[in-house]
C-alpha cells in the first residue's frame, strides 16, 4: 500500500522551484530533489496549468480535502491556513501566526484554528502544515 502523501512531502519535492511554474517544471524539480516515486507520480498527476503561487499547487494537490470543520460549520483547509499567514517571517511561534492572520484580516474561524495549534516554534510553512494536519486528526 502506498504511503499517503502530505503537503510536507509535496513541499519538499518542489523546494526551490521558481514560480510561476508549470507541471513539467514541478516534475523536474521533484526529480532534482530526489522525491519518492509516489511523490513524483503525484506531481505528474497535477493538472496541466501554470501555478502562480504555492497555494495554487497545494489546492491542485488536493490539500483542500484536509479540512477542519469549525463550530460554526465553516470548513477550514490547509490552503486557508497558508493564506492566513501569508507574509510571515519564519521562525515563528503560534502567537506570531495569530498576529499575522489578524493583520491579514482573516476570518475569526481561521484565527481560531491557529489558536488551537500547539505553542511550538515553527521554522517553515511545512511545520505549520504538519501541525494543522495533526490538529485535524485530534
Amino acid at each position: 500500500m502506498a504511503k499517503k502523501l502530505s503537503a510536507a512531502d509535496m513541499e519538499h519535492a518542489i523546494k526551490g522551484i521558481k514560480l510561476p511554474a508549470n507541471k513539467d517544471d514541478l516534475v523536474r524539480q521533484a526529480n532534482k530533489n530526489n522525491a519518492s516515486k509516489d511523490t513524483i507520480q503525484a506531481v505528474k498527476d497535477l493538472p496541466k496549468t501554470e501555478f502562480k503561487t504555492a497555494i495554487d499547487i497545494s489546492k491542485a494537490f488536493g490539500e483542500e480535502r484536509r479540512i477542519i470543520k469549525t463550530g460554526s460549520g465553516r470548513m477550514i483547509s490547509a490552503a486557508d491556513v497558508e493564506h492566513a499567514i501569508k507574509g510571515i517571517k519564519f521562525p515563528a511561534n503560534r502567537n506570531d501566526l495569530i498576529h499575522q492572520a489578524k493583520n491579514n484580516m482573516e476570518e475569526p474561524e481561521v484565527v481560531q484554528v491557529l489558536e488551537d495549534l500547539p505553542k511550538n516554534k515553527f521554522n517553515t510553512a511545512v511545520d505549520v502544515s504538519k501541525a494543522f494536519g495533526e490538529e485535524k486528526r485530534s
